[in-house]
């Protein structure tokens, strides 16, 4: 995705209930941010805002 211009965000593994989605979306391409899930949401508020 990063690769067309999206901005790439994905949940950190190490916090992740299911962990082997996000290790993927981490292997397969490199997202701008890889932060624990409580930090994507203001994250995104700040990209919007």
């Amino acid at each position: 995705m990063t690769r067309n211009g999206a901005i790439g965000i994905v949940e950190d593994p190490e916090e992740a209930r299911m962990p082997d989605m996000p290790k993927h979306a981490l292997e397969g391409d490199t997202p701008d941010y890889c932060l624990p899930v409580r930090a994507i949401g203001p994250l995104l508020n700040t990209l919007i805002g």
